[in-house]
């Protein structure tokens, strides 16, 4: 079932520009498919907005119905798209699987499942940590952290919240870096810490008010909350990252170990 409190009775907002198919796919229905999928990921067409009919790709891209038809079978299997009986075919709303087991940076899993990630920066300060972060940290009462929040969006949608709560001695080293990348990101690969393992909670809850703005969430939504606290190498934790999600954009796998044992 589609959310579409804005499309109702909406049609299309204008015809598809088919892109060049000089160095792209040899085949028609690859063309259409790479033109509609582009305007897709690029944010040109809305989640839930109504993509044009058959009969309107058709005529836009000089091609024949079993051409369109193929080319939106795939943008399905690739979950770009949903076809509402009745009403038409829609951009889906992004959607992420992770794989609990990978020590993966968000925007890791998105680039490799979707496109690149858009983050942005929402604040970064010293401060006085949660107890609960305190502890994992194994810090002094006393002692403050840099906490880092961000949201993350794919294709224009703001689909996620990030908090990372760092010691000191870490967070200062991030102060002069890019965070148009995740945090996780930018310990692994740009600070070389290096993740041995991890204790993982999932929960959903309401958000903050803070996560709520800025997802855009009406107030009774739920958010899906991944607590991910890392360890490096010599088993001291190092970032404990809270990340809440639309419950309609996430989704969470994990994948047993043949070489473990489970009671």
């Amino acid at each position: 079932m589609i959310d579409t409190p804005r499309q109702a009775g909406l049609a299309s907002t204008g015809l598809p520009r088919p892109v060049s198919r000089s160095g792209g796919s040899g085949s028609l229905y690859g063309w259409v498919r790479d033109s509609l999928r582009r305007e897709i990921l690029q944010g040109v067409r809305a989640p839930n907005e109504r993509l044009a009919t058959e009969k309107e790709l058709i005529e836009a891209f000089g091609v024949s119905r079993i051409t369109v038809r193929r080319a939106l079978r795939e943008l399905r299997a690739e979950g770009l798209v949903v076809t509402a009986q009745g009403r038409g075919i829609f951009v889906a709303r992004p959607r992420v699987s992770q794989e609990l087991r990978r020590m993966e940076a968000f925007g890791e899993t998105v680039t490799r499942q979707i496109g690149e990630a858009d983050v942005r920066l929402l604040s970064m300060q010293e401060m006085t940590p949660p107890s609960r972060v305190t502890r994992e940290l194994g810090l002094a009462p006393e002692d403050s952290v840099t906490r880092i929040r961000q949201v993350q969006c794919l294709r224009s949608e703001p689909v996620m919240v990030s908090e990372s709560f760092l010691p000191l001695a870490i967070g200062r080293r991030i102060f002069s870096r890019d965070l148009t990348v995740d945090t996780l990101s930018v310990l692994k690969n740009r600070l070389g810490l290096r993740v041995r393992s991890a204790r993982i909670e999932i929960e959903a809850c309401h958000p903050e008010p803070g996560v709520q703005e800025a997802l855009a969430l009406p107030v009774e939504a739920p958010v899906l909350k991944l607590i991910r606290v890392f360890l490096d190498r010599s088993g001291r934790a190092f970032d404990v990252e809270c990340l809440s999600f639309r419950e309609d954009t996430f989704n969470c796998k994990f994948r047993t170990d043949p070489n473990e044992e489970y009671l």
